[in-house]
């Protein structure tokens, strides 16, 4: 009888724990310092505005007039690679390294590839070319995801 009731109280404290284990697990919220996407700064931008960001994304830049610098859900091309444009809402990427471009694709009319950057995010008035953004990182550091090796 008294091992039965030692058994039945020792599964007291694993239950419990398991318990904090679920709940931890099932958080909603982002870690400091974790790498982001852009539809989570896109999606809430309040919850960001001023904060310094890491942001992974879909980097586009584009010659013109206007020109863009933009950091996006994604990237589409033609079969060829050409007319990079970026997919769902973008973000404007101020002073963005153009030594990390080295290792982008480049096909001639744009420069595109994923990204990790970090930075201060702001949101609210229009940014870049025209005020046309309502959403912007000012970037000091990035990195490229996948690195293009040109032969």
């Amino acid at each position: 009888m008294f091992r039965r009731l030692w058994r039945a109280m020792s599964l007291i404290p694993l239950l419990c724990l398991t318990l904090v284990l679920l709940n931890t697990c099932t958080s909603q919220g982002v870690a400091p310092g974790s790498t982001l996407y852009v539809q989570q700064l896109t999606s809430e931008p309040d919850a960001y505005n001023g904060k310094v960001v890491t942001v992974d994304g879909a980097y586009v830049w584009r010659p013109g007039d206007p020109g863009i610098s933009v950091l996006a859900l994604g990237v589409t091309t033609l079969d060829n690679g050409l007319d990079a444009q970026p997919l769902g809402e973008t973000i404007w990427l101020e002073d963005f390294p153009a030594e990390v471009t080295e290792f982008l694709h480049r096909p001639g009319d744009a420069v595109y590839g994923f990204v990790r950057v970090s930075g201060t995010f702001t949101h609210g008035e229009g940014f870049g070319p025209g005020g046309q953004y309502t959403s912007q990182i000012s970037v000091p550091r990035a990195e490229p995801i996948a690195r293009i090796r040109r032969i």
